[in-house]
C-alpha cells in the first residue's frame, strides 16, 4: 500500500509504502517506480532490471537490501528496505560547519566512520560473484553524497545501483557514453 512521496530523480520516484498481511504483518518499505514516460524506453527498462539484479545480490549491511522487483500494468517497482535516515549530502548541506570545528577530531572521526562504512559497501559490491561462481565486476559508477545513505541509528548505506557497470550486465553501456556524476565518477 503505498502511503506517499519520499524522493524522487531523473529515472523514477521512491514512495514510503507498507507491506501488509495476515495477522497484524506490517513492514514499511520503499518502493522505487520508473517513471512512466520512461517505461516505454526499452533500454531503461533494462538499466532498472539490472539494478535490480545486481543489488539483490549484495548481502552486506553497509548497501540497501532488494525486497521484491516486478511488473504491474505497465509499471516497473523495486521494493527496498525502507531506512529512515538523510542522504550525506543533506547530512554536509545542513552541518556547514565553521572552517574552524573542521579540526574538531569528533568531526573527523565521523567522517571517516562514514567514509569507512561506505567503502565496506562498496567493497561488497567488488566482490560479488554471479550464480556460476564467477565475479561479476560490479563497479557502483555514482558514489556520491546523494547515493550514500545515513540513518539516524547510525548506519551508513550505499544506495542506487541503476548505472552500475557489471558482467552480464543486460543493458550496455555505448562506448563513449557519460553515466552518473562527473565528478563522482570512478577511474573504471
Amino acid at each position: 500500500v503505498l502511503s506517499r512521496r519520499i524522493a524522487s530523480g531523473g529515472m523514477g520516484t521512491v514512495y514510503l509504502a507498507r507491506a501488509v498481511g495476515p495477522g497484524g504483518f506490517d513492514l514499511p518499505v520503499a518502493i522505487k517506480v520508473i517513471h512512466p514516460h520512461l517505461a516505454r524506453r526499452q533500454d531503461l527498462v533494462n538499466m532498472f532490471l539490472d539494478e535490480a539484479r545486481i543489488t539483490a545480490r549484495i548481502r552486506h549491511p553497509n548497501v540497501c537490501s532488494v525486497l521484491d522487483f516486478g511488473e504491474t500494468d505497465g509499471t516497473w517497482y523495486l521494493a527496498m528496505e525502507y531506512l529512515l535516515g538523510e542522504t550525506l549530502a543533506t547530512v554536509m548541506g545542513t552541518l556547514t560547519p565553521d572552517p574552524a570545528s573542521l579540526d574538531d577530531p569528533r568531526y573527523r572521526a565521523i567522517a571517516i566512520r562514514i567514509l569507512a562504512d561506505a567503502c565496506e559497501g562498496l567493497h561488497a559490491a567488488h566482490e560479488l560473484v554471479g550464480p556460476d561462481g564467477r565475479p561479476m565486476n560490479v563497479v557502483h559508477r555514482d558514489v556520491s553524497p546523494h547515493n550514500l545513505l545515513v540513518t539516524y541509528d547510525g548506519a551508513v548505506k550505499v544506495l542506487d545501483f541503476g548505472i552500475a557497470l557489471a558482467k552480464d550486465r543486460v543493458h550496455q553501456t555505448t562506448t563513449g557514453g557519460l553515466k552518473g556524476k562527473y565528478a563522482y565518477m570512478p577511474p573504471e
